[in-house]
């Protein structure tokens, strides 16, 4: 009940997994999302697996090899055991993994799959059954999961982004935004049983770089009439990590908060860690992200255009500007006038958005 993928945007080795636990006990608690996504109590009760909890799907084995797990949870844990004692050195070669899997992993395990891989080299093993394709944006990909028909349609899907900014960490980033997306307006991901939030690698020099300090935002653009409306929307979705936990919180905007939407905090430990309270939030509430990933939402009553990119760095304050406590946003004045260039763009490729009626 996950997904996992590791595709080659320009070539460059990235992985991304998403981070939701299911479970087919009958007495769960209801599971707040980060996304708020709203789950229909009466799905909920005909879905064999229920949210439970949140986990890293990624196995740190050393700085160059990662291992993406999914499926049952028991079998995640007993193979980043076993990986943790057979790779005990900071250096693990194809033949190590090769060893490991003849000596554990002959035989097919129901329900499981997994992704090895390093970041120094090409080569790649796999457990289970894992889904290969191309795409012109994600390049060569493998992906495992019950959220790997969902990867494929979002990277087949997929549109090079705007200018020349085609880069490992902006374009993972991209398809997590449009899953994201997907589960606020649709909760379909958490009926498919992964979802959550995602993580996401990048190949460095000679070791994966976790991709750090992300920010995903929502813009709603109303283009009904010729005066189009625009909004931003709760919650504002940041994530980070600490060690080796993975931490999000989910900030709802002022007026949001006095509707009663409150903002939580989500833990997300690696499968043989621990919990532990995150220690950067003062720093976090006090600066911006690294990277800003903004989906927004063109609609009227007809029809429905999204668009997603990524934009890091000194450029985030091209376009928003959030308040120390960060629960109020300004959008800046060239944010605003890209937003309206992209209203006209969709009076003329999109006549279906002002026809009448």
């Amino acid at each position: 009940m996950t997904l996992i993928a590791c595709f080659h945007p320009r070539q460059s080795r990235t992985l991304l997994a998403d981070i939701l636990i299911s479970s087919d006990a009958r007495d769960l608690r209801d599971v707040v999302l980060p996304t708020r996504a709203y789950i229909a109590p009466q799905r909920l009760q005909r879905m064999s697996w229920r949210p439970a909890a949140f986990r890293r799907k990624v196995i740190e084995v050393t700085p160059a090899l990662v291992i993406l797990w999914a499926g049952r949870y028991n079998e995640a844990c007993q193979l980043a055991q076993r990986a943790k004692d057979w790779f005990r050195g900071n250096r693990a070669t194809a033949d190590d993994v090769e060893q490991l899997l003849y000596t554990h992993y002959r035989e097919p395990i129901p329900d499981f799959q997994a992704i090895i891989a390093p970041a120094a080299e090409n080569w790649m093993y796999i457990i289970g059954n894992v889904k290969r394709g191309n795409s012109i944006l994600g390049g060569e990909y493998a992906v495992a999961g019950t959220g790997a028909e969902a990867f494929q349609t979002v990277v087949d899907e997929a549109s090079l982004p705007e200018g020349d900014t085609v880069t490992p960490d902006a374009t993972a980033l991209s398809f997590s935004s449009a899953l994201m997306s997907s589960e606020v307006l649709t909760s379909e991901p958490i009926y498919s049983g992964f979802g959550g939030g995602y993580e996401v690698l990048c190949r460095g020099s000679e070791e994966f770089i976790k991709v750090d300090d992300a920010m995903y935002v929502s813009v709603r653009i109303d283009i009904s009439n010729q005066h189009s409306e625009f909004w931003l929307c709760s919650p504002l979705i940041r994530q980070w990590y600490e060690e080796d936990r993975l931490y999000i919180t989910s900030t709802s905007l002022m007026e949001h908060a006095q509707q009663g939407l409150e903002s939580r905090g989500f833990v997300v430990p690696s499968v043989l860690g621990q919990n532990h309270m995150p220690k950067r939030t003062e720093d976090l509430a006090t600066t911006q992200p690294k990277y800003l990933c903004i989906h927004e939402l063109f609609y009227n009553q007809r029809a429905t255009r999204s668009l997603h990119f990524v934009i890091k760095g000194a450029s985030i304050e091209e376009y928003f500007t959030m308040s120390p406590d960060g629960v109020e946003v300004t959008f800046s004045s060239s944010y605003i006038k890209r937003l309206l260039g992209i209203c006209e763009s969709c009076r003329a490729e999109f006549p279906e958005f002002y026809a009448q009626h």
